[in-house]
């Protein structure tokens, strides 16, 4: 978990090598249904270049349908990005318990907003396959591993990204102090302003145990 900018999905992405599991991403699900071209499609599509957050009920459904879909033969299973709101927190909780899935650990990644500022308005993203750069050391128009075209995505202009962040700290906040009050104790912070290997590094003294996933 952490604000935009972060960094959750490139940790994500690299704990997905290290382990062998699967990821469900939020946005990348959302992004998804956002490029189709049906009412709910154009509605998705006005909410995230607004900046603003998508209903509690469409990401719960979306994100849930995808974990009751996958074959969790380990029990382990990255979320990118969700839960978003106490009141998917809370549902998620129960779809787990239900499925016999041990409670979340949470990894949140903590950043100032300045920083995320500028990381954000230096992110690109291949149009092919997802990955993502910064420009922050130079310009970059292609993708080191397929060659597809680098993007600016409609939410990462300066001012969409401002109105990201207050969403994030009004809805998203009270769901880190939700976790710290949990008795299983399972809410880590992790400093985020490291660099993106010594990040690594840390997810993965946290997550594994000998080479074993805490959660398997």
């Amino acid at each position: 978990m952490g604000a935009p900018g972060c960094g959750k999905g490139t940790q994500s992405l690299l704990l997905v090598d290290a382990m062998g599991i699967s990821s469900i991403s939020t946005g990348e699900i959302l992004r998804e249904a956002a490029r189709k071209s049906s009412p709910e499609g154009l509605r998705l599509r006005r909410i995230m270049a607004s900046g603003g957050l998508v209903d509690d009920n469409t990401v719960c459904d979306a994100v849930i349908s995808r974990v009751r879909a996958m074959e969790l033969a380990s029990r382990s299973l990255i979320l990118d990005g969700f839960p978003r709101t106490v009141t998917q927190a809370k549902k998620l909780s129960r779809v787990l318990e239900a499925l016999g899935i041990d409670p979340p650990l949470v990894l949140h990644l903590d950043v100032p907003n300045e920083i995320l500022v500028q990381r954000l308005s230096w992110r690109r993203q291949c149009a092919a396959c997802g990955a993502i750069y910064s420009v922050a050391s130079g310009p970059l128009t292609r993708c080191e591993s397929d060659g597809g075209p680098l993007i600016e995505r409609a939410d990462d202009n300066e001012e969409v990204i401002l109105k990201r962040l207050e969403a994030y700290e009004a809805e998203t906040l009270p769901v880190l102090d939700y976790y710290r009050r949990r008795r299983d104790g399972n809410y880590r912070r992790i400093d985020g302003c490291l660099t993106t290997a010594e990040i690594a590094n840390d997810v993965r003294g946290i997550v594994l145990f000998d080479g074993t996933p805490v959660a398997a």
